[in-house]
């Protein structure tokens, strides 16, 4: 399972409640631009796009859109060779971390770049909840992802507005270290 449908709704009524959430990534955007350049990346999907508004204002590539707590981007998505995903992962249920991570894994053929916070939102959940669901240090997301993928590299980047995990991944063969 990817989302229960309970935190689907949650997530839809944030969205239409908060015009800045998922509305794209804040920092990293460097990093984020150095990946597209190394890997001459033309076209990539944007896995948990939310709004799937703002990437494609200051990229200069082709940008597929998915997120399954948006109906507009919520149909199942080809693979594409390269993928997107940043501020996604900490907001998944902890039930569906493993399905979610195995989904994604899917959908891409060549390499994936990954932005995950490692620190608490400054945004709450309806419920009282801290909207980042899994604030796991960044031991606990490598573990979790070699069992799916090869992790090319991962680098913990550290800075006033965020604490955050960028993680490369291929789908060259898997190493089982």
């Amino acid at each position: 399972m990817l989302i229960t449908e309970a935190y689907r709704k949650e997530l839809q009524e944030i969205h239409r409640q908060d015009e800045d959430w998922g509305t794209g990534p804040r920092g990293n955007i460097l990093y984020i631009a150095n990946f597209l350049y190394c890997n001459n990346v033309e076209k990539l999907l944007d896995y948990g796009c939310g709004k799937g508004e703002n990437l494609r204002w200051f990229l200069p590539i082709e940008v597929s859109n998915y997120d399954p707590a948006m109906f507009e981007w919520s149909d199942d998505p080809e693979p594409e060779d390269y993928l997107l995903c940043t501020d996604v992962l900490e907001h998944i249920e902890p039930e569906c971390i493993e399905d979610v991570i195995e989904h994604l894994v899917s959908k891409f053929n060549k390499k994936a770049l990954l932005s995950i916070s490692l620190q608490r939102s400054r945004k709450l959940l309806a419920d009282g909840r801290n909207a980042h669901l899994l604030v796991k240090p960044d031991i606990w997301w490598t573990t979790l992802l070699k069992k799916y993928c090869n992790i090319e590299k991962a680098d913990s980047v550290k800075t006033d507005m965020c604490y955050d995990l960028l993680i490369t991944l291929n789908k060259q063969e898997k190493n089982y270290d």
